[in-house]
């Protein structure tokens, strides 16, 4: 159910859908007590009928929201508004780690080992507060836009069973990221953290999760079973003391691993210190032959020894060829052997190039057939490819594969389009701009706000906000200002003294009417007489201002009772 355009808790607006995942769905919202932009997670509907877990989900809700740290994620409120869960939370403008990895592959070992400080810094305080995250993956870690790590998601992970997360008799998180002892359904502890974050660790060194398959059994059973491919053999470049870090924190039994989040820093920390001094320490690669370093080699005489022939030499020398050549045809057959089996390590096909493609049409075409699996993990805003266009694809074009390897699950990132970039219209006519994006194919949906700072009928603030990329079609909100409650009182006000203002002249229009109407009656009377008197006419003529008054009375009463004719 979309919570686009409702209000929870009578304070939070929703605004727009920012995220989705298997338990809950992210808005961005606008708290309108406190005037800002936040996020709201919402808890799936499939999730909130589970007494037990809706129950857990209150009292963890209450201690993620005591987590105060720079790498948090800061929970402000929690609540329920007819039946729907949520989280109130800081919103993180910036991006997913999981993004910055897939747009930038292997991260620097310096980079990675930064992130990853401070992923363990936000774990390492959750720890302290007796809260383990048991969800932490590349999705739940934010980067905003000043480069700070945040970590989120610490109250829906404590939200579940003291022992795992396990619904139906599945178990629910992230199979490529979750600890053997998840995997197994067993208790998890601070040191399934530990794992998790080694997870994330050996992703941003390598660009690729340590497990992956077609399926999640298959891949929980990696977990469980399987050990890694060291980081170090994908990329040369590692430090083996960062290596070392990585691999002790994927150590499949948690006894192996560090006892806390707080050794694990201080280890990546020295990691980091002794791979710098070996860097400083280590001179420029010089290409020479072997023969050019500097070795204690035996005096060479001036005179050359005589070489002594033995008859045996030439026996020797033949049966050593043989043998050579035997090896060789040995090794050979092998080989030639295994690559034709197909089960080759590498694999002998490669996989096919999907970016530039439609997903629709990939999807489609490849529906019924066992050889790929095709999935979007990401869409995003793009200027270079066309509304549902792949850009990105993992595995990469052309990575190999051989038959058992089949069917390939392959990971898509689809583009959404470009679009227009929204304009500040904050202080302008909100008649006009409502006319302008409707023009340029905009739905445009007006709400009013009481306002001290903008004059009514002004844009207050708008939905998406000035610099974000917008569609032709897509709903856009203008909050214009109704003025603020000082002013509509002082308006109010003068519409009431105009009021008495026009009753009081209307009144004296009406008696002054009345009075002249008497008059000409009276004028009316004295007309009926023959002549009139000397007298009369001498008092006419003395007082011409009076007669002068009482004709411009009778023209303005004809001239008020021709403008209201029509009325």
């Amino acid at each position: 159910m979309d919570l686009t355009g409702t209000v929870l808790g009578d304070r939070y607006e929703i605004e727009e859908l920012i995220g989705s995942g298997g338990m809950a769905r992210v808005y961005k919202a606008h708290c309108n007590q406190l005037n800002r932009t936040v996020a709201i997670k919402v808890l799936r509907d499939e999730l909130k009928d589970d007494t037990e877990f809706v129950g857990k989900f209150k009292t963890e809700a209450l201690a993620a929201a005591s987590l105060t740290h720079p790498n948090i994620v800061s929970v402000f409120d929690s609540g329920v508004d007819n039946g729907v869960y949520y989280f109130v939370m800081e919103y993180v403008d910036g991006y997913t780690l999981k993004q910055y990895i897939a747009r930038k592959g292997a991260l620097d070992w310096k980079e990675a080992s930064d992130i990853t400080l401070g992923i363990c810094a936000a774990i390492e305080q959750a720890h302290k507060n007796n809260i383990v995250h048991r969800d932490i993956k590349p999705h739940n870690i934010m980067i905003n836009s000043d480069g700070v790590v945040k970590v989120t998601d610490f109250g829906i992970a404590r939200a579940v069973s003291s022992s795992t997360i396990v619904r139906g008799g599945n178990i629910i998180g992230s199979v490529h990221y979750f600890s053997p002892e998840q995997a197994k359904g067993e208790a998890t502890t601070f040191k399934s953290d530990i794992y998790s974050i080694g997870v994330v660790f050996y992703e941003m060194l390598t660009g690729r999760v340590p497990f992956d398959a077609a399926d999640p059994f298959s891949v929980a059973k990696m977990h469980v079973e399987k050990t890694p491919i060291e980081p170090k053999r994908m990329n040369n470049n590692i430090p083996s003391s960062i290596n070392n870090v990585v691999m002790r924190a994927l150590s499949k039994r948690p006894e192996e691993r560090f006892n806390n989040v707080t050794e694990m820093i201080e280890a990546i920390k020295r990691a980091v210190s002794a791979a710098e001094a070996e860097t400083e320490d280590m001179p420029e690669e010089i290409v020479t032959d072997d023969f050019d370093d500097t070795i204690q080699v035996p005096v060479v005489n001036s005179t050359p020894e005589k070489k002594v022939k033995n008859k045996n030499d030439k026996r020797d020398n033949s049966s050593a060829l043989l043998g050579v050549l035997i090896g060789a045809i040995i090794i050979a057959l092998i080989f030639g052997a295994y690559a034709l089996s197909g089960r080759s390590k590498v694999g002998s096909k490669k996989i096919d190039d999907f970016v530039g493609k439609d997903f629709e049409q990939i999807a489609e075409q490849y529906e019924d057939e066992e050889k790929y699996i095709i999935e979007i993990e990401e869409e995003t805003e793009s200027d270079e490819y066309d509304e549902g266009v792949i850009i990105d694809q993992n595995p990469k074009a052309g990575s190999r594969y051989s038959e058992a390897d089949l069917p390939i699950k392959i990971l898509v990132t689809v583009s959404k389009g470009s679009g227009e970039i929204m304009e500040d219209y904050i202080g302008d006519d909100g008649t006009e701009v409502e006319y302008k994006l409707s023009k340029e194919g905009y739905k445009v949906e007006i709400k009013e706000r009481d306002s001290d700072e903008y004059e009514e009928g002004q844009v207050i603030r708008t939905l998406p906000n000035a610099g974000s990329t917008i569609k032709k079609g897509e709903r856009i909100v203008l909050y214009v200002s109704s003025g603020s409650d000082d002013k509509k009182e002082d308006k109010k006000s003068t519409d009431t003294n105009n009021s008495d203002s026009n009753n009081t002249s209307s009144e004296s229009n009406e008696n002054g009417n009345s009075e002249n109407s008497h008059n000409n009656s009276d004028s009316s009377q004295s007309g009926g007489n023959s002549t009139a008197s000397p007298s009369q006419s001498s008092e006419t003529t003395q007082n011409p201002n009076e007669s002068s008054s009482q004709g411009q009375s009778s023209t303005g009463q004809t001239e008020n009772r021709g403008a209201y004719e029509g009325l």
